[in-house]
């Protein structure tokens, strides 16, 4: 099985799902691309479109160890992407699904601590989550969840 993302950015990319990942048990396979050296725009859209492919299919285990895994790899790699983003988008951040989709995750597995500080980076970061609300709505949704 392999995924091929399509974008400005990341033309016919294939992420190849037959080697093991990383970890073992798991139906996902090497994913070209994710340990390679590249550019920052391109890492970017690498690890934001994977994250959406396995958030689309997230009540699949395998899917939602693959969501977790690169979700936590684009966050922390987000401020080195950050300027370079902002370059090429002349001035301007573009919606990181990344952020919204992990926070959604999390609070759907009830790791409410973990989605409020996902949010709350993406808050310092500068980012919107393209609701009416935004990311400070979806701390306060959360926030009631946590209370429940």
């Amino acid at each position: 099985m392999a995924l091929v993302v399509e974008n400005k950015w990341c033309s016919n990319l294939i992420i190849n799902f037959s080697k093991p990942f990383c970890y073992p048990n798991t139906r996902f396979g090497e994913i070209s691309g994710l340990e390679t050296k590249t550019n920052l725009i391109d890492r970017h859209f690498l690890l934001m479109n994977i994250v959406d492919k396995a958030y689309k299919n997230r009540s699949d285990p395998d899917s939602a160890e693959l969501l977790r895994k690169v979700a936590e790899m684009h966050v922390s790699e987000f401020p080195q992407i950050k300027p370079a983003l902002k370059k090429e988008m002349d001035g301007i951040l573009p919606r990181v699904t990344t952020f919204q989709k992990y926070a959604t995750f999390l609070t759907e597995n009830k790791e409410y601590e973990k989605a409020l500080q996902i949010c709350e980076q993406a808050i310092s970061e500068g980012l919107h989550d393209g609701t009416k609300s935004g990311f400070e709505g979806r701390i306060e949704r959360i926030k009631k969840k946590m209370a429940a």
